[in-house]
């Protein structure tokens, strides 16, 4: 069987300034059904699943219960069968345009790689040599082995994550969730696309990312979670999986070396290089001086791209217009950089011939 690579959670918040035209295209039309939930959430009051064909596609929650939170924040959470669906880039901007909201960022994001054809060991004998400190992970963490107590102790995966963190990683058996709690038949037939037989469990690989304002993540000269666009593109995805991996779920043979990077590594799938880069935002800086700091780096990235392919300074551009727009910094950044922000678009790279990265200036 291929590793299979997909999204597996895709929750993000938008903006309603009609909440008319909202309740209308979920009263008012025949594409869509309503089913009002008695119970909402910590952070929404009020929850609605959106149905169409008689199929639920998304999970809408609106009325934040903090007065922090602007009052036309709403959140969308994409059923989780369509994730796994041709089209989600379709569907997502299709709710989007028929509710009249506007997108704003993410909440959370789960990728997740299913196989049962590993490299150097089954996981359930990995699990089992991690527990016994046969085998440590590599840079610091915080985790758990969930388990079953039978005739002794039976583990049946492993979390990795820290408070407040970006990320989490989890390897659980997915066949054995499926057979206890839900069978989901959506998930077995890309299985099966992807060459499974049926005669091994399916073990899943899955990061989770949220704190979406605590990071910028480049690939190939995009800024990736800036919208639904960069981020939903089936080339992507596996790249931002790898990274994640790549850079924090790394694991060795305890074999007792001073240096604890000297011992063997080991590897479970297939995992290819990321070209990424990520810019992490630490601290509690406010929200308009973490925005500059984003636009800082494209214009420097933009700066350094000069002597190289067009496209990815074309990207980097239209990120950076998107962030000025998005966040109403033209005025800031005209006086910046002494740069008319209208006209970026007409005259696109010939704008910075005359810029060098030495104007580059951290705010």
């Amino acid at each position: 069987m291929k590793d299979t690579i997909n999204v597996d959670w895709l929750c993000f918040n938008a903006y309603c300034t009609d909440f008319n035209r909202l309740f209308y295209a979920l009263k008012g039309t025949d594409k869509y059904i309503y089913e009002a939930q008695e119970v909402g959430t910590i952070v929404y009051k009020k929850r609605y699943y959106v149905i169409h064909d008689r199929e639920k596609i998304a999970t809408l929650l609106f009325e934040p219960t903090s007065s922090l939170l602007n009052k036309n924040l709403i959140q969308i959470q994409i059923a989780n069968k369509f994730l796994y669906a041709f089209g989600l880039k379709k569907l997502c901007n299709e709710i989007i345009n028929d509710l009249g909201v506007t997108f704003h960022s993410f909440s959370r994001i789960d990728i997740c790689s299913d196989t049962d054809n590993y490299i150097d060991l089954a996981p359930q004998e990995f699990i089992k040599k991690f527990a016994s400190n046969e085998i440590i992970k590599l840079g610091k963490t915080k985790g758990y082995l969930p388990f079953k107590s039978n005739k002794g102790l039976q583990f049946s995966g492993i979390t990795f994550k820290n408070k407040d963190s970006i990320t989490a990683f989890k390897l659980y058996n997915k066949s054995l969730e499926m057979r206890e709690t839900h069978e989901k038949k959506y998930i077995k037939e890309s299985w099966i696309e992807n060459g499974y037989d049926g005669e091994k469990d399916v073990y899943r690989i899955e990061v989770s990312l949220k704190n979406f304002s605590q990071q910028m993540l480049c690939i190939d000269g995009e800024y990736v979670f800036t919208n639904l666009d960069t981020f939903i593109n089936y080339t992507t995805i596996p790249l931002i999986f790898f990274y994640y991996i790549n850079r924090s779920f790394k694991f060795a043979y305890n074999e007792h070396k001073k240096n604890v990077s000297e011992n063997t590594k080991v590897k479970l799938i297939t995992i290819e290089n990321a070209s990424c880069k990520l810019i992490k935002l630490n601290g509690r800086l406010d929200t308009s001086r973490n925005t500059r700091i984003m636009i800082n780096e494209l214009f420097l990235t933009i700066a350094k791209a000069k002597q190289k392919e067009v496209e990815e300074v074309e990207h980097c551009l239209s990120s950076l217009i998107f962030l000025l727009k998005k966040y109403d910094l033209e005025d800031w950044f005209e006086k910046k950089y002494n740069i008319d922000t209208s006209i970026i678009d007409k005259y696109r790279l010939d704008l910075f011939t005359p810029i060098s990265t030495e104007l580059f200036v951290n705010d």
